[in-house]
């Protein structure tokens, strides 16, 4: 949408709509409800509901493409040391290719502190995926991408003891269990 704003004393005093266009339909959401608030892991902060959640922790859904070439898994999801490790990791070689898990819009390509270089990605569906401590960045937030396309490399930055891609699914503010979305 366009819209043209008048302001005074910067107050908006008049809008007017210039144009519109559906970019992408409505799809049906993933819903679910969690009851922990977890104060974050890399900085970050936010509730991620691990317990409680209507979704099934048994089921796989297989609806997410693998976001390597070859998948090593060093660490799961869950409890570490006290607190939620809200991702998987899988590690590999520094500069590897890490590609975008569904279609969707990167909405945070920086730094993200504890995480290092991280992309955010939403799918428009309920569901975001978050790509840490990447040696390079290589789409930008605001920018369409497309599932299985080259968006990151593999790297060490921020909270890392080496090289590796955190994973994590984020489904309406609550982190899953990763391996539930993939066919490894």
């Amino acid at each position: 949408m366009t819209k043209k704003i008048v302001r005074e004393n910067g107050q908006p005093v008049e809008e007017e709509v210039l144009d519109e266009e559906i970019i992408r339909e409505p799809q049906e959401e993933i819903i679910l409800t969690g009851t922990k608030t977890y104060d974050g892991y890399g900085g970050g902060s936010g509730d991620y509901g691990d317990e409680d959640v209507s979704y099934d922790p048994d089921a796989v859904y297989e609806i997410l493409a693998t976001p390597l070439d070859t998948i090593h898994i060093t660490s799961g999801f869950g409890q570490r040391w006290g607190r939620l490790h809200s991702g998987v990791d899988f590690g590999l070689a520094q500069g590897s290719a890490i590609y975008a898990a569904d279609d969707g819009r990167v909405y945070f390509s920086g730094d993200g502190g504890g995480y290092g270089n991280l992309l955010k990605i939403d799918h428009g569906n309920g569901m975001q995926t978050y790509y840490a401590h990447c040696s390079a960045l290589l789409v930008s937030s605001g920018q369409q991408v497309s599932r299985g396309q080259k968006i990151a490399l593999v790297g060490s930055t921020g909270n890392s003891t080496g090289p590796h891609l955190h994973f994590e699914v984020i489904i309406n503010g609550n982190c899953v269990d990763p391996l539930d979305f993939l066919k490894l």
